[in-house]
Parts: structure tokens; sequence; C-alpha cells
């Protein structure tokens, strides 16, 4: 698959200089390193959720976010004593006691019928969630991550500030919904802004590009042993329908 040109080896550095310097402000590579998941409470809803005919909104829960594998688990949904699993490549409803309710493979090939124009299910929506999430609470991992290319992007004024821009391309094996982001960073290397256009093959509403611009804390589950607190990582918020709530 032909990606497009390729970014030079001078402009990949200076991209994971400013993505390094964004991990210390919230804590060092070496903290996050500790982290094994990440435990956050949610509730998300909105307009573009309600056009696609959606049930059991808004959902209130928590989210477990696995750094190793693209893994994020919902409880409570999409009702209590069900969960629902996505795993990238497949997203399931389970019981409480692990029996399968209702599984899909391949749900991002899915989105590309009609059926996805005019409404969602309950499996298309923990998709697009689970997607989300892995995306916004593992930011240090994939800054990390030699897989994803990181690039400066200028700079963008607001007010008297002056906010660097990180544009980060996903590998195409990575379930998100949108391949190309642009990060913000201040000059203390805080995270002030994201941006991106949610990507067609998902089917959501027509849009514009959305932006993200709060943070709220997180539970982290680290290995025994390991501390628990840490910076204050970067979760989606603000203009999207995906909001989270501090715990």
């Amino acid at each position: 698959m032909d990606d497009g040109p390729r970014i030079s080896d001078a402009t990949r550095e200076s991209g994971r200089t400013l993505a390094q310097e964004i991990i210390e402000a919230y804590g060092g590579m070496k903290r996050w390193n500790r982290v094994s998941s990440l435990r956050v409470d949610i509730a998300f809803a909105g307009f573009a959720f309600r056009m696609k005919f959606l049930r059991n909104l808004p959902y209130r829960g928590t989210m477990v976010v696995e750094r190793a594998v693209q893994r994020v688990t919902f409880e409570s949904f999409p009702v209590p004593g069900h969960r629902g699993v996505f795993e990238g490549a497949e997203v399931r409803i389970e019981s409480v006691d692990g029996r399968v309710v209702s599984r899909r493979l391949e749900p991002r090939t899915a989105f590309q019928d009609f059926r996805h124009r005019l409404w969602w299910d309950s499996l298309d929506l923990l998709y697009f969630a689970g997607q989300a999430g892995w995306n916004y609470l593992c930011v240090p991992f994939i800054f990390d991550d030699p897989s994803y290319e990181l690039e400066v992007d200028g700079t963008w004024r607001d007010g008297t500030e002056t906010w660097r821009r990180l544009k980060v391309t996903f590998p195409s094996d990575i379930h998100t919904h949108c391949r190309q982001q642009i990060f913000y960073a201040d000059r203390d290397g805080l995270i002030r802004r994201m941006d991106y256009t949610p990507n067609h093959s998902v089917s959501v509403p027509k849009l514009p590009t959305m932006s993200t611009t709060t943070a709220s804390s997180v539970v982290l589950s680290s290995p025994p042993g390991a501390a628990s607190t840490l910076a204050r990582p970067t979760v989606g918020q603000g203009d999207t329908p995906f909001s989270s709530g501090s715990t």
C-alpha cells in the first residue's frame, strides 16, 4: 500500500524531538512504561450519534485501555450486565461471565456498506469508541513508537501564545478514526489541542475538522509495585461527541 511521499530524516528527527518534549511534560517515558493499562470513567453521547439512531445513550461507564495491544474494554456496555470489547479487527459484547452475546469480525470493512450510512448498532458504536479511546489515552506510547511518523508542522497562534504543531501519521494496521492527526503543544510541552477529520470509512456524519482541548485525570493500572500516579494524560473531550469524566 502506497502511503504517499515519506518524510525526510531531518523532519522525522525534529518530530521525535518535539514528541519527547511532550512526553517529558507528562511525566517522562520511564514512568509511562511502568503502566500496563489505563482505567477511566467516561461518558459520551452527542448529535452525531443520535443521527445514527443509536440506543442506550448517553453511555456512562468505565473504559480500560491496554497499551501492549490495541484492546479496550467498556464495562456496563451497552447496558448493565454486559461489557464491550474492542480488539481492532474484532469487536464483541459479552456477558459479565464472559459469554459472547454478539460479535463482528473486520468491523472497519463492515462500515463500507449502505446500512452504515443510515444507522449504527451497538457493535458499530463499540468500534468507533474503542479506536477513539485507545487513540486518546495511548498518546505517550504512540509518540514513542518508531512505526508512527512524526513531523513538526509549523506553529499556531492562539491569542498571545504560540503552539507548535506535531503531525502524526498512523500505521495502516492501527485502527483509528483518522490516520493523520495534529497535536498542538505549548511552550511547556503540554498538549493544548488536537485536530482530526473522521475517516470516511466509518461513515460518520459529515462534520468539520474536530478539535479536542481538555485534559482529564485517569486511574492507571500498573504492574505490582509500580507507582500508579502519573502526570495527567490528554483525553478526548471538547468539540467531539466523545467526552471523558474525571475519576
